[in-house]
This record gives C-alpha cells, sequence and structure tokens, in this order.
C-alpha cells in the first residue's frame, strides 16, 4: 500500500486525470443509478402499500354501510309491525290492565330486537308525550327533560343516525355501572313510528348502538404495524373519546380537509392519515399510519444493497486504478531502461573519444622527444595541461556521470564561446536519487540555457554551474547571465506545453520539476540582476 500511495503521488498528474475520468464515467452513475434505483423500489413500495390501506379502508367503509343498512332495515320492519303500531297508538285509551299487558308485550318486542342484532344494544319505543317501553330500566329519569327528548317530541330530531351525549340518556346509576366512561357518545338510530293507516306519528322506536361490537368491525382490521381506525361523526366527535389522543384536536383539520393521504407530524413523527366517508351512516372512517411503516420493511434491504453496491465498486474502482498504476510504473520503467542505455552509450562514446585524442597528444610527445625536438614537446606538454587540468577540475565531483555532464558543459561552452565557470564539491558516490533522473534534469538545465543563450552571439554570455552541500540537501545550480525570463513568465516557467522559444515544444524544464520532485526534491527558479538562477535541491535523507 505504501508502494501504491507513492507511486499515486509520483505520478499524479496521470492518475489523478484518469481517476477523475473514471469516477466521472463510470463509479458515479453506477451510485446515482443504484441510489436512484432505490428511491424509485421505496417510492413503489410506499404507493403500494397505500393502494392496500386505502382499498382495505373502502373494504370497511362498505361493511360499515352495509351493517347500518342492515340495522335500518331491522328497525323499519319492528316499526311497521301492527301489534306496536296500533298499541302505541290507542295505548293512552287502554284501561290499567291493558296497558300492563301492551307493557309485557313490548318487553318482549324489544328483547326480541337486541336478540336480532349483535350491534343493538338497547331498544325503545317513546311515545309522543314522555312515556317510554322498555326491557330494562336504563333511560335518565329526567329524560323528558333533556334536549334529546325535547328534539324528538318537536319533531326536530330526524330519523336515522344520531351521536348523543350519554350522560344525558342514561340513568346516572345504570351509567356507572355498565358503561365506560369514555363513552362520552353514544351511537343511536331514531325510527319513526306511524300509526296503521300511515298517515300520523304516534311515536318513536331508538336503539343504542352496542359501541363494542361496532367499533370490532373497524378496529381489528389490520391496516399495518401501529396503524388504527376511528370512527366520526360529521361535526368530528369519534365513537370511542380514547380515539382523540391518536387524532389531535388542532391537527382535525388537516386530517378532514381531503379525501387523499395526507402526511402531518403527531408528537415527532410523521404520520399519514386517510378519510373515508360512509354512504349510509352519517360518519367519516379515518385511517392513521406510521410513515415509518410504509418504506422501513425495504429500506434495510435496500440500504444494503446500496452499501454493497459501493462497496463492490470502490473495489472496482481500487483495482482498475492500480492497474493503471501498474502499467504506468511499468511503461515508466522502460522508459528509464531506454533512456539510461542512451546515456550509457553517449557517455561512452565521449570516453572514447577523450581516450583516442589523449592517445594522439601521447604519440605527438613521443615523436618529438623521438625527433630531438625537448623543448617543443615541452611546449606542447604544457599546452594541453591547461586543459587536462580543467577536465581533472571537473572530475573532482567523486561521481563520473557527473563529471561528463560537467565537462560536456564546459565543450558546449567552447563551441559557441559562452565562458562556463564550475564550483563543484567532491559528493558522495551514491546520491538518494536516481543518477540517470539528476543527470537528465540537470543536462536539460545546461542545455536550455546554452540554446537560449546562442541567440546572443554579439553579447558577452557566461553560464554558471554549482554543486555545494547544505544540512539537509544537495543544491545544483544552474545560472544563465542573458536574457532575463520575464516577469509574466516565471510563474509558468514549468507549466506543460509552456515555452519562450520560436519552435521549442515547452516539455523540457517540465520534465525537470517532474524528475526532481518524483525524488521529493525541489526545482525554483530566481530573476535577479544577474541573470536567471535555477536551483536544484536534492534531500539527504527521504
Amino acid at each position: 500500500m505504501k508502494k501504491i500511495l507513492y507511486l499515486i503521488k509520483e505520478k499524479r498528474p496521470l492518475q489523478v486525470r484518469l481517476l477523475a475520468l473514471f469516477l466521472v464515467l463510470i463509479y458515479l452513475p453506477i451510485l446515482f443509478n443504484v441510489f436512484f434505483i432505490q428511491r424509485q423500489t421505496i417510492s413503489a413500495v410506499r404507493e403500494d402499500k397505500l393502494t392496500n390501506i386505502e382499498e382495505s379502508l373502502h373494504r370497511t367503509a362498505a361493511s360499515l354501510d352495509q351493517t347500518a343498512v342492515d340495522i335500518q332495515n331491522l328497525l323499519e320492519d319492528r316499526a311497521s309491525q301492527p301489534g306496536i303500531q296500533k298499541g302505541v297508538e290507542d295505548y293512552y285509551l287502554l284501561p290499567e290492565p291493558g296497558r300492563d299487558n301492551f307493557h309485557l308485550y313490548m318487553d318482549r318486542q324489544m328483547t326480541d330486537i337486541e336478540n336480532s342484532s349483535p350491534y343493538l344494544r338497547h331498544s325503545s319505543v317513546f311515545t309522543l308525550e314522555g312515556d317510554h317501553f322498555s326491557p330494562e330500566d336504563f333511560w335518565h329519569e329526567d329524560i323528558s327533560g333533556s334536549s334529546f327528548y325535547q328534539d324528538l317530541t318537536a319533531e326536530v330530531l330526524e330519523e336515522g343516525w344520531h351521536f348523543l351525549p350519554s350522560e344525558e340518556i342514561y340513568n346516572p346509576v345504570y351509567y356507572e355501572e355498565n358503561s365506560k366512561e369514555e363513552i362520552s357518545q353514544s351511537l343511536v338510530y331514531v325510527q319513526s313510528l306511524k300509526n296503521l293507516e300511515g298517515n300520523a306519528l304516534v311515536g318513536y322506536l331508538i336503539s343504542i348502538i352496542d359501541r363494542d361490537n361496532f367499533m370490532e368491525l373497524y378496529q381489528n382490521v389490520f391496516i399495518g404495524e401501529g396503524g388504527r381506525l376511528a370512527l366520526w361523526n360529521h361535526q368530528e366527535e369519534p365513537l370511542n373519546a380514547a380515539e382523540e389522543q391518536a387524532f389531535p384536536m388542532d391537527l382535525r383539520a388537516g386530517i378532514f380537509e381531503t379525501r387523499d393521504f395526507n402526511t402531518l407530524v403527531v408528537e415527532g413523527e410523521p404520520k399519514v392519515f386517510y378519510s373515508v366517508s360512509l354512504e349510509s351512516f352519517p360518519g367519516i372512517l379515518t385511517a392513521r399510519i406510521p410513515e415509518a411503516y410504509l418504506t422501513h420493511s425495504i429500506e434495510g434491504p435496500l440500504r444494503l444493497n446500496l452499501y454493497l453496491m459501493i462497496l463492490i465498486s470502490t473495489l472496482i474502482s481500487l483495482w482498475v486504478f492500480i492497474e493503471i498504476i501498474i502499467i504506468s510504473n511499468i511503461a515508466s520503467q522502460k522508459e528509464t531502461a531506454h533512456y539510461r542505455l542512451t546515456l550509457s552509450e553517449e557517455l561512452n562514446e565521449k570516453l572514447r573519444m577523450y581516450k583516442h585524442d589523449f592517445s594522439n597528444h601521447l604519440q605527438i610527445i613521443q615523436g618529438l622527444l623521438h625527433l630531438g625536438h625537448g623543448d617543443r614537446a615541452l611546449k606542447y606538454l604544457n599546452k594541453i595541461s591547461g586543459q587536462g587540468k580543467m577536465i581533472y577540475d571537473t572530475y573532482e565531483i567523486g561521481i563520473p556521470e557527473l563529471e561528463v555532464v560537467m565537462y560536456d558543459a564546459l565543450q558546449k561552452g567552447k563551441e559557441q564561446g559562452i565562458e562556463v565557470n564550475i564550483q563543484t564539491t567532491e559528493l558522495p558516490t551514491s546520491l538518494p536519487i536516481n543518477i540517470y533522473d539528476l543527470v537528465k534534469a540537470l543536462s536539460n538545465l545546461i542545455k536550455n540555457a546554452v540554446e537560449t543563450m546562442a541567440l546572443y552571439p554579439e553579447k558577452h554570455r557566461v553560464l554558471n554551474i554549482a554543486l555545494s552541500e547544505e544540512e539537509n540537501w544537495y543544491v545544483f545550480k544552474v545560472s544563465n547571465n542573458i536574457p532575463l525570463i520575464p516577469r509574466e513568465d516565471q510563474s509558468r516557467i514549468f507549466e506543460k506545453g509552456f515555452t519562450t522559444k520560436e519552435k521549442g515544444d515547452g516539455f523540457g524544464l517540465y520534465m525537470v520539476q517532474s524528475l526532481i520532485e518524483k525524488h521529493q526534491g525541489t526545482v525554483d527558479l530566481i530573476v535577479d540582476q544577474d541573470g536567471n538562477h535555477f536551483y536544484v535541491k536534492i534531500p539527504k535523507n527521504k
């Protein structure tokens, strides 16, 4: 892994572009596609569950409507029985024994009505004068003074379904003993009672619905984990007072204002509400479902799938990226090997040339001595000794490859009429840098300086080369006095493709910087009145 990170760092320009291209073209689209599919799947599952809930709610509403119709038909049928009609019509004309017998008759009829349906709890017949016929004494003793009875006798209480206050219609003792305190409203069906001719109202058949049995029609319906149903009248009053907590008062406007799914926040959690109006019953059936139920069953597996896709995509990306690095490194190694071979051949060629020149010099001196021209041999020897001293000075670096570079600089300067000054120090035979990379970098700096100064033959031109050591660095300095690099070009001088030459490719200085930074070194340019100074610094310890 350390090697991989090193290669990434050293080959940054190529690898970063390749990685960015890979991420943009392959990796990110895969992740976006998986994320999009996940969102679409969650949305589809949510919609499917909402559809099932909606269908279940409508079936439950239809069941409630059918039950209401059955109760209504039962009470209409009983209210049309001649015995009940005639008895109520003539009740006040009967003698006392006859009234008692009619009470017994009505008790049996009311009991039979209650036994005919599990949803009827109490049934009674009321006369217009305030008397009533019931098998049990459950009505409030002041029922005749209640708003319920007054509305009834004033024919304001219409025939049909009604939500009535339980405390107003029930006997207090009976209410405490037989009814639960949370039953603040009682569901009542009022059926008008006509005479035999059917042209006059003589009373009312009133049945109180068994709340527990009636609520089982919708409370046992499963609409999702944590979901529940509630039945309301059109005044937003619940059949069961306990349901008020699940449907807060401040949210009821939002709950009932629409017949579509509506998401509201209840106690800090989002809940989905849906309401259906019943056709045969004056009420609204409302569902409340936790938002989490709609998606939690699929979110977990999809999230795991997303994580797996991210992991797989990341591993594939790393694998491809490492392959790119390895291939690039192999290509770089081949390029380096080719350069080393070329450089070695050039150095060998120069060494052979120097050896040949030196052999020629020796033969000339030997010939002069044999011919007896000792003074001329001495003069010739003194002449070439200056050149030999110059060569010796450049060779005291201790690294043959660098000595050849220095000597080559002297030769090129001599050919172009450029003054070359070299300051060196003896360096360790092993540097913390690939010697071929260092030779290539210095050769390019020297070549670049010589070629630039060669364009100004009419001026005095100076090339300065200095090799030195600092506390933590090996420093190589290459300077040329003309021409000075313009200020606006100095910040771009190492950019790939940038050049100040008419026929330059802009690759030389860029390559120098790349080679040196490859070994954690630095290349800096300083321009002053004395010329352009390129500083190459190699750390002693990497």
